[in-house]
């Protein structure tokens, strides 16, 4: 029971409190009021209402009887009395609270009848806001009333039902009715009254709206006035009354004549329409700027004249970009803040540039608006005043330019009236009259400067002019200052806009011109006799090339009298003009009337001339000059005997002609000297090659060796000479393509790394990163540099190392090539880039050359527009450098490195005593996203590895002093810090202690020789990185002199040199064995031999008797089935860019330079081998699902035809060469001389696929060859070959009869 009274109290607590929240937002408040107490209760809404405070005021019916508003004192007494006696308060009336507010308020009572006291209990509610809203709406419709009266409108009730308009007194007056003409006035009436054109548009307003439920319309209308003219009318509506079913019946409205305002807007378009126009016209357009929202708004012709798109948004920041002059913004941003400050209006020209780039000028007018006291926004007008501008800057530049010419020229201007005044006369006119600042008129001008002589002429001449409105030109004299001077006075006369005449004109000083004229007659004479005295002989030839004059010089030349020609045209004297053929020249090719014809004057001319009279023949050289006069010209010419000279330069052009056949000879001889030369020199280089890779003793192999590099020596040397000749002769061409800079270096590099293993000398490469890889340059030329630098740094450095330096400066590619050689004195320094110069003559001696390597460079260097430059120390060393166009560079080293995101090598140890080649590495590594330490101290990377052997890479260099790189790796072994680290090992010599220890096996150790190539370095990383190792180290390449798997049976070799022939014989036994080899000794044969055996691959010789190499290539391309063509490679000792276009364009596929080596021939068949132009084996010869015999006997028989004979022959010459193969094998095994095996392994093969060892021919061509000796080649040959052979050679002694 308990628990129930607790819930009911809780709800009745919060409805109560929900009742008080509801009572205060209505601002209705509760009280109760004891009448026999006087004491009240209020609710604190009540004392809210009041503006009473609950804790200090303590209302009683005495206190609520004060606030009670003085004039509702008498009506609240009334309702008192009557709530006494019906029991029951209600009434509004004022209040006046306790801070002075009047309030209307509502009270509502009942007197409590449970009770013995007399008590009322009640609410009040603060209604003074609907109080307010009552008396607006009142005033409201007074107002509402008063305007419909005051603004004649017409008003309107349609009873839809009836039909029928109920109209006021307005709406009849607008149409010129008294309201009672119009009554009763039905909806049929209305519709008569309304203009044809509007019945359909109104009806079409009343059936939308109704059909979607529209409350209002408004549309405009003409309706027709009593008197017959019509009257605009606004109709504004609204349905007051809908029926059920959705039909308006009753509906409100206004008229009001809107005639007035129609006329207006007709006019207003018809003025904006006339104003657009007058805009555009005028190029005008507005802007307005309000200052409160900072926005900036333009019209459309204001965009236009800014060429803006039409979307554009001015901004006042943004505005002052387009000023033409950027200093201008400070002087118009303060005529803007002044514009502000004063509020006054402004008016400014400014020169600007639209959006597209148009310089212009602008008047702008800006008008402030201003609102209570304070500007809020300035409109105005921009207009183009570009033509008027131009006009008018032009207008001043011709009146300050006309006043400085009336001012300054010495001229002087007047103007002279009808009545012969003097109006006007300018300084310059005073001037030279010598009144300076002193006006005159006619009389004294007259009679006080006109010179007297001269006075009567003057005055003639003048009223000759004035009586009959002529112009007026004299030349006379006046007196000034007592000095007689000449002057000229010209004028025009002129009618002016009221019809009066007058004469302007002008009057300069002529004086000078009037005594030079005296002086040009006396000289005329002394210059007739100083032409007829002239060595050099004149002409003068009037505009129509007659002879006018000529001195003795002209007439003692051409063998003639005067009388002979002068007055003659040019065409019509003795003196006539031959030709190259001795015919003379038609007018139209005669120089001087060519010369009068265009008015040019012209030099320098030459001319074969014939007296026809005297048979005279004579050379002359001329100048012809035209000289113009006010209305005519003339010809001079003046002309010198030069026969002599003709005759010296004949005999010179002959000479010349003499010389360059001679030099022709030369370079003839040079040429096939060159080939001679180079011939048997091929022979050399080539067999000497061969020579090398056979089974030699160390000083047999010394001494071949010193043939090799002589022999190279001396092509070397040739190759100088005959490019030096090609340079002086120039016909040196570069031949601009792009290249691949970093690989060019290297490439260079490779030349000398044999002679620089030689010396020890270390060769670094620092190729810097930010540089361009590609470039177009000429790289046959740039690497000729690079190799002549190298060369040099080579042979002139005896220890330390060479560095190859390349970085971009600019526009331009610097290479530079520095060594720690004997250096270049300061006087040695002058000659060092001289033909067949060397530093001095004990140089050649002690390191031979020609001495032209470096003239050759920087002869090349020139073409490029470049030069060799030289800094050097004796004793210290030397730096070569050049520069050349960076032309189309792409892609740098540093973005190629980028391209790849290491994986797995993070952390790397480089170890290299040399701090070049550290510095180096360390542009390319500092590229590398990973961690890299350097080290120059096995000792202190010993350290660092057992400190921290996270270490993905190790780079370990071989030749280090105290410890080197093979005892370092012994070291890390033995303390067990070989772990799983990848190591690159850079070792300097194929015999190198490395190759000779137990870590070639290791598979985590990877081998690259010095010097260190950038770009197969960093190859060599990023498979290592990408866990390629076996394809990288672990997977060598078949036998290098032997091209594998490809189809060439038949080669033919077109070759006219024997030793060449021979040279060619040997490679191809060497790299291509099983080949048939088909010979020609010129290009006729080979094109007949090619008829006959179809060979797989053509050798062509481009010089050969009956046929040259090309032309015989043409004949073969031409007989050739098209789609089997046939590879052709052309042998030649050098080929020259234009050669080379020629022989490709005949078909030839390729080039080898002569001396042939086998390398090089080995890398051209596997580049056609790539191209397609070779074809692949379509399966290996030694399939390993083949089951193989170790002899098999019955294909060999098939080969002999089943001969006995030769197979037993056979037989006893293959069991000897077995016991000797066997024993060559284990000579190189002892030996560990991997070079010779290989030759032996060669052919070994070839003789056992001869003979049909098949297993031995697989175990062969299986065989990995590696690049060094290791442990692996002695288990190979121990454990297969050697068995293998020793087998073939038992069931041989079994086949032995």
């Amino acid at each position: 029971m308990s628990s129930d009274h607790q819930n009911i109290s809780k709800e009745l607590e919060e409805l109560n409190y929900k009742l008080l929240e509801a009572q205060k937002l209505a601002k209705i408040g509760n009280w109760e009021a004891n009448v026999d107490t006087g004491i009240i209760h209020w609710s604190p809404t009540v004392f809210e209402i009041f503006d009473c405070d609950p804790q200090s005021y303590n209302p009683t019916i005495d206190s609520f009887k004060q606030m009670v508003h003085p004039e509702d004192e008498k009506k609240v007494f009334e309702e008192d009395v009557n709530a006494f006696e019906t029991g029951h308060f209600n009434l509004t009336h004022r209040i006046i609270t306790q801070k002075g507010n009047t309030k209307y308020v509502t009270q509502l009572a009942t007197k409590i009848n449970n009770t013995d006291e007399l008590i009322f209990r009640g609410t009040i509610q603060d209604v003074t806001q609907l109080k307010e809203i009552e008396k607006e709406l009142k005033r409201e419709k007074e107002r509402h009333d008063l305007i419909i009266d005051g603004a004649n409108l017409g008003t309107y009730q349609w009873n839809l039902e009836e039909n029928v308009l109920h109209i006021n007194e307005n709406y009849a007056q607008m149409l010129g009715y008294k309201l009672d003409e119009l009554k009763p006035f039905y909806m049929e009436d209305w519709l008569e009254k309304l203009h044809p054109d509007d019945v359909e548009m109104i009806t079409n307003v009343f059936a939308d709206n109704y059909k979607l439920k529209k409350d209002s319309y408004d549309f405009e209308l003409r309706a027709k006035h009593k008197k017959g003219h019509w009257v605009w009318i606004q109709d504004i509506g609204k349905v007051g009354v809908w029926s059920d079913d959705g039909q308006p019946i009753e509906v409100f409205g206004t008229h009001i004549e809107i005639s007035e305002r129609k006329k207006a807007e007709i006019e207003l378009d018809r003025t904006k329409s006339l104003l657009l126009q007058t805009n555009i016209i005028t190029k005008t357009g507005g802007w307005g700027w309000n200052l409160e929202t900072g926005d900036i708004s333009w019209t459309e012709n204001t965009k236009h004249i800014y060429e803006v798109d039409d979307n554009y948004k001015p901004h006042f920041d943004t505005i002052f970009d387009f000023l033409s002059d950027p200093k201008e913004e400070p002087r118009i941003r303060k005529i803007i803040e002044n514009s502000i400050k004063k509020q006054k209006s402004f008016d400014i020209e400014l020169q600007l540039v639209s959006a597209k780039g148009k310089q212009f000028w602008v008047r702008t007018i800006g008008i402030p608006e201003v609102k209570n006291g304070k500007i809020t926004s300035i409109y105005g007008t921009v207009q183009n005043i570009d033509s008027i501008k131009n006009n008018q800057l032009q207008l001043e530049e011709k009146t300050k330019q006309y006043n400085e010419l009336v001012e300054y020229i010495p001229v002087g201007v007047y103007k002279l009236s009808r009545d012969g005044q003097l109006n006007y006369m300018s300084p310059q006119f005073l001037k030279i009259i010598g009144r300076e600042g002193k006006m005159i008129d006619t009389a004294e001008f007259a009679h006080k400067i006109v010179h007297p002589e001269d006075l009567m002429m003057f005055n003639n001449a003048n009223s000759q002019a004035l009586e009959n409105y002529e112009s007026f030109s004299l030349e006379f004299r006046i007196i000034v200052n007592g000095e007689t001077k000449w002057v000229k006075a010209s004028s025009q006369p002129t009618q002016d806009s009221n019809g009066n005449w007058y004469w302007f004109g002008s009057i300069s000083d002529i004086t000078y011109r009037k005594k030079t004229e005296l002086k040009i007659k006396n000289s005329e004479q002394q210059l007739q006799n100083i032409i007829s005295s002239m060595q050099e002989a004149l002409l003068f030839y009037d505009s129509k090339g007659i002879i006018r004059s000529m001195n003795e010089s002209a007439a003692n030349i051409l063998d003639l009298d005067k009388s002979e020609i002068i007055g003659n045209r040019y065409m019509q004297t003795i003196i006539k003009l031959l030709d190259n053929d001795g015919n003379e020249l038609k007018d139209e090719e005669h120089p001087v009337g060519k010369a009068l014809r265009s008015k040019k004057s012209a030099k320098n001319i030459r001319v074969h001339l014939l007296n026809s009279k005297t048979k005279k023949s004579l050379w002359i050289e001329a100048n012809i000059k035209i000289i113009e006069e006010e209305n005519s010209y003339w010809a001079l010419v003046t002309f010198t005997d030069v026969t002599e000279r003709i005759k010296s330069e004949k005999q010179l052009i002959e000479a010349k002609m003499a010389a360059e056949s001679a030099n022709l000879a030369k370079s003839s001889f040079l040429a096939n000297m060159s080939h001679e030369i180079r011939t048997p020199l091929n022979g050399v280089i080539g067999f000497s090659d061969l020579l090398r890779k056979t089974d030699l003793n160390v000083l047999q192999s010394d001494y071949t060796q010193h043939i090799y590099n002589s022999a190279h020596s001396l092509l070397g040397i040739i190759n100088d000479i005959l490019d030096f000749s090609k340079i002086e002769a120039g016909k040196m061409k570069l031949q601009m393509e792009e290249l691949n800079g970093l690989e060019l270096v290297e490439s260079a590099i490779s030349f000398i790394t044999f002679q620089a293993s030689q010396k020890d000398l270390e060769l670094i490469i620092n190729y810097d990163p930010n540089t361009p890889i590609y470039f177009i340059s000429d790289e046959l030329r740039v690497r000729q540099i690079l190799i002549n630098l190298l060369g040099n740094a080579v042979k002139f450095t005896e220890k330390g190392s060479i560095k190859v330096n390349v970085k971009k400066i600019g526009n331009k590619l610097r290479f530079e090539v520095v060594d720690s050689g004997i250096g270049i004195s300061k006087n040695q320094q002058k000659n060092i880039f001289s033909a067949f110069e060397q530093a001095d003559v004990s140089t050649t001696r002690k390191f031979g050359g020609s001495g032209l390597g470096l003239t050759i460079s920087n002869k090349l260097l020139k073409i490029m527009n470049s030069k060799l430059e030289l800094e050097s120390k004796e004793n210290i060393g030397s730096n070569f450098s050049f520069s050349i166009d960076l032309q189309d560079p792409k892609e740098s080293l540093k973005s190629l490195i980028k391209k790849h995101k290491f994986k797995s090598v993070k952390n790397i140890l480089i170890l290299d005593d040399n701090k070049d080649q550290i510095e180096a590495l360390k542009s390319i590594f500092d590229n590398i996203e990973c961690s890299t330490l350097y080290f120059n101290s096995p000792v202190d990377a010993q350290k660092s590895i057992t400190k921290d052997d996270n270490h993905d890479l190790i780079i370990i260099d071989e030749e280090m002093p105290n410890i080197n790189g093979t005892e370092f790796l012994k070291i890390l072994s033995e303390r067990s810090l070989l772990k799983s680290q990848r190591i690159i090992f850079l070792h300097k010599h194929i015999e190198s202690e490395f190759f000779y220890s137990d870590f070639t096996e290791n598979k985590n150790i990877y081998k690259t020789p010095k010097p260190i190539l950038p770009s197969k370095l960093i190859n060599l990383i990023v498979k290592i990185d990408s866990n390629e190792s076996d394809l990288i180290n672990h997977h060598h390449s078949k036998n290098e002199s032997e091209i594998q798997f490809i189809e060439i049976n038949k080669i033919l070799i077109a070759e006219d040199n024997e030793i060449n022939k021979f040279l060619i014989f040997n490679i191809l036994e060497n790299t291509i064995p099983n080949a048939e080899i088909i010979h020609a000794d010129n290009g006729e044969i080979a094109v007949e031999k090619f008829k006959k055996h179809q060979p797989d691959l053509i050798l062509m010789d481009i010089q050969m008797p009956v046929l040259s190499g090309i032309e015989a290539t043409e004949l073969i391309r031409t007989i050739e089935n098209p789609n089997q063509r046939t590879p052709i490679i052309a042998l030649s000792a050098g080929v020259l860019k234009e050669e080379k276009q020629k022989a490709l364009d005949a078909g030839i596929d390729d080039f080898l330079e002569k001396p042939l080596i086998q390398q090089d021939f080995i890398n051209t068949i596997k580049k056609l081998q790539n191209n397609g132009l070779i074809k692949k084996q379509k399966s290996n010869q030694y399939n390993k699902q083949q089951k193989f015999k170790t002899f098999n006997k019955a294909e060999l028989m098939k080969r002999l035809n089943d001969n006995q004979s030769h197979y037993e022959s056979f037989i006893s010459l293959a069991k000897e060469n077995m016991l000797t193969f066997e024993r060559q094998i284990k000579d190189c095994i002892e030996n560990e001389n991997l070079q010779i095996l290989r030759a032996i392994l060669h052919k070994l093969k070839g003789t056992a696929l001869a003979a049909c060892f098949e297993n031995l021919g697989l175990l062969i061509d299986q065989f990995e060859r590696p690049s060094y000796y290791n442990k692996s080649v002695t288990k190979y040959m121990k454990s297969l070959i050697i068995p293998e052979l020793q087998k073939i050679h038992k069931l041989l002694l079994q086949e032995e009869i």
